[in-house]
């Protein structure tokens, strides 16, 4: 770049050189014109005054020399021809001098590129092995990138955990901390031990009950049941089924949470709760206690109590068994009494 201003540079000084040799030429043959007229004016004056003597009177108005106009007029012819001589030499000459430095300029500027094009090649010839190496450079970069990201992060996540926000409406049952106290990480995926700072009960109160695998399958998501809340004055509540867990707990019992539509008055987690659940309905059908049935199925059989206090087996058709009656179909009629557990 420095070698091809240095040309232009000397491009432009060599066509200034140039124009100022020019304009002297040109200011030398505006003189040659110059001394051309002058040379015919003083030809004029001097045979103008040819025939005239000294001392001599003149009147005014009336004409006493008459020159030699053949003369005079070659030398008026004489001189137009030098001055336009003189002229067509300095149109020349200006021509010339201009075309002379155009053509410099156009040669500097040729070697200017020239040198800006070798100065580029240059240059990207040195930043190719600089790019080669770009790649893993960019890979380092978006690696700490993502790890400056995750440390964000992280740090948010243990400025939320910093403020305990109840996740439900409740009653606080139990402040665990106290005022100054260190208390253990919760969901921000570091280590440590995570202790109860304070115990929310929920107002929207929940039953969870054992149901046997036999009675199980017959529940379903949203069926209702009814509870009876032994709260300071038992109330029966309306509830749905909320939840059933996939696997027996203990005992081979399936463990169904229910919800209920109210709270009672006084009802605080941890009472006893009695549900009863309607699988099935048959209406205007003969019942006995469940306890009264012996066997199932096919093998199902009651004991009758006669008037005399006899007692038989009967068999009987059972229909829809419940927790506390079963409906018979056949085998029994109205009126019959039934030994209950004998």
């Amino acid at each position: 770049m420095q070698k091809a201003e240095e040309a232009v540079t000397a491009a432009q000084q060599q066509a200034a050189a140039s124009a100022q040799k020019d304009q002297q030429a040109l200011a030398v043959a505006r003189g040659q014109v110059s001394a051309a007229r002058t040379s015919l004016a003083v030809t004029r004056a001097t045979q103008s005054g040819a025939a005239l003597k000294d001392r001599q009177t003149v009147a005014g108005g009336r004409l006493q020399v008459h020159a030699d106009e053949v003369l005079l007029d070659a030398a008026v012819r004489s001189g137009q021809a030098s001055v336009a001589e003189a002229e067509r030499s300095a149109q020349v000459a200006e021509q010339s001098a201009r075309h002379a430095a155009g053509a410099t300029i156009a040669a500097a500027e040729r070697t200017a590129r020239a040198a800006i094009d070798a100065a580029l090649a240059t240059a990207r010839a040195n930043a190719a092995p600089a790019r080669q190496a770009e790649p893993g450079t960019v890979a380092q970069d978006e690696a700490q990138v993502i790890q400056d990201q995750n440390t964000l992060a992280a740090a948010r996540q243990m400025l939320a955990e910093t403020r305990l926000t109840a996740p439900f409406a409740g009653t606080v049952d139990q402040v665990s901390g106290t005022v100054g106290q260190s208390a253990g990480g919760g969901g921000g995926g570091g280590s440590g031990s995570q202790s109860s700072v304070v115990t929310l009960v929920s107002h929207q109160l929940a039953v969870t009950a054992d149901v046997s695998e036999t009675q199980v399958t017959r529940l379903a998501l949203g069926d209702t049941a009814t509870a009876l809340v032994n709260a300071d004055t038992p109330a029966q509540v309306p509830a749905r089924v909320a939840t059933i867990a996939p696997t027996p707990a203990g005992g081979g019992a399936f463990p169904v949470t229910f919800d209920l539509a109210a709270t009672p008055a006084g009802a605080r987690p941890g009472l006893t709760v009695s549900l009863s659940v309607v699988l099935a309905r048959s209406d205007d059908v003969l019942s006995v206690p469940s306890a009264a049935v012996h066997g199932s199925g096919a093998h199902a059989f009651v004991t009758t109590l006669g008037a005399n206090g006899t007692r038989r087996s009967v068999r009987v058709t059972v229909g829809l068994v419940g927790d506390r009656t079963t409906a018979i179909a056949a085998g029994l009629r109205a009126g019959q009494r039934v030994v209950v557990g004998g």
